[in-house]
């Protein structure tokens, strides 16, 4: 059983990146910056996919929307902190969080 959850939780991480990825390229976030956002979504992504198996019965609020809202924070905080040429790193961090949460919920849906 827990190493199924761990196999969940590092294709989950595998596939956030990926997209994410996709989402910089697309966003036109030069490549020197991508190690950048790998290294956030290491950090984050586990931490978001236990918060949402933690709290998942206790209603959307805790389950869903504040691990996304902190994740987003969190990613805003890095971005502008370290240097980068992210371009509008905080419409970034927005933008790439919900892509990703929606094609998260898209997998799950499959």
């Amino acid at each position: 059983m827990y190493r199924q959850i761990g196999m969940n939780y590092i294709i989950a991480l595998l596939l956030t990146i990926f997209f994410e990825l996709l989402f910089a390229f697309l966003w036109g976030v030069p490549r020197r910056d991508w190690k950048l956002l790998i290294y956030v979504n290491v950090f984050t992504n586990p931490l978001a996919n236990l918060a949402h198996r933690v709290f998942y019965s206790h209603g959307f609020l805790l389950h869903t929307l504040l691990p996304e809202l902190w994740v987003i924070l969190v990613e805003i905080w890095y971005y502008h902190k370290k240097e980068n040429d992210i371009p509008y790193p905080t419409a970034f961090a927005i933008c790439v969080n919900v892509f990703s949460f929606l094609i998260g919920v898209l997998v799950n849906e499959l």
